[in-house]
């Protein structure tokens, strides 16, 4: 297995996601967008680091959730 070509896959799979997410949030008028929801659950636990925190964590556990799956696949 190279990890490299599974990271980059993962990678890839997930932008695919997230730009499909956004175009049907924006459609269907409701969000549908992966890396808010995420910011919105964690931002209780992270709250005294500051605003822009849950935002990066939103992303980050994204990410490395599209890209675990990708290396457990």
């Amino acid at each position: 297995m190279d990890l490299t070509k599974v990271v980059a896959t993962g990678f890839t799979a997930t932008s695919t996601m997230t730009v499909f997410s956004y175009k049907a949030s924006t459609l269907k008028r409701e969000n549908f967008r992966e890396p808010e929801l995420l910011a919105r659950l964690v931002e209780p636990f992270i709250a005294v680091l500051g605003p822009n925190y849950a935002r990066i964590a939103g992303w980050g556990i994204h990410y490395s959730m599209g890209v675990g799956w990708s290396v457990l696949y």
